[in-house]
């Protein structure tokens, strides 16, 4: 089936090494309904200036817990179509100022992230989404085997401050704009709450992105 037509909220930035160069880039991505189609709210420059603020207040976030390393550099408003696709030229923040993340310094390798499930109040696959935040500065907990419970709550949390914050979009809307997870079988389903997974994941495009790089040939006898 094809995908009801929505907007995409697209943060994209670099991940920084110590020597401060650029390393990978990464994106994160949020779908959002599309009240403009019937001119209810208006799509443009300004939404997606307001959007950009509400992005980068999130980034700097300490509870997002999103390091140094990750600098955002871009936030992208687009509409989509029905095959997914963008149908038109995205509107860009005007706000390009290099923003990295204020959860710390780099914890763990780059291609480590942390991951915010996205739920609804549809059942099944079609009403769940997720975001991978790149740089996580969780600690462990004691068993070595998950993130610290209040930690990843309060990045749970921030999450859910960014997302109401864009259904808001103060000032800006009639009909506001809501995050939602836009299913191909049709559905866009508003996200209504959000969970921090404690385990630790790897965005794997990322992963097999990575040039490998080996010690010294080590000679046997």
């Amino acid at each position: 089936m094809p995908y009801a037509p929505h907007l995409r909220l697209t943060m994209s930035g670099r991940l920084m090494g110590n020597t401060g160069i650029e390393l990978e880039a990464f994106s994160v991505r949020l779908n959002l309904t599309d009240p403009t189609i019937t001119g209810s709210t208006p799509y443009g420059q300004d939404m997606v200036d307001d959007m950009g603020a509400d992005c980068r207040a999130f980034w700097l976030r300490s509870d997002s817990r999103i390091s140094s390393a990750a600098v955002l550099d871009q936030v992208k408003l687009a509409r989509i179509g029905a095959d997914g696709k963008y149908t038109d030229d995205p509107f860009l923040d005007s706000n390009d100022t290099p923003t990295p993340g204020g959860g710390g310094l780099l914890m763990f390798p780059l291609q480590v992230a942390f991951v915010v499930s996205l739920d609804t109040d549809r059942r099944g696959p079609s009403g769940k989404g997720r975001v991978f935040l790149p740089t996580p500065t969780l600690g462990l907990y004691p068993d070595l085997a998950a993130a610290e419970v209040a930690p990843a709550l309060a990045v749970a949390a921030s999450l859910a401050q960014l997302i109401t914050d864009i259904n808001n979009a103060p000032g800006l809307d009639v009909v506001a704009p809501e995050v939602v997870i836009a299913s191909s079988k049709g559905f866009l389903s508003p996200v209504t709450s959000v969970r921090a997974g404690r385990v630790f994941d790897t965005v794997r495009s990322r992963r097999t992105s990575l040039a490998e790089s080996y010690s010294t040939p080590v000679g046997v006898s």
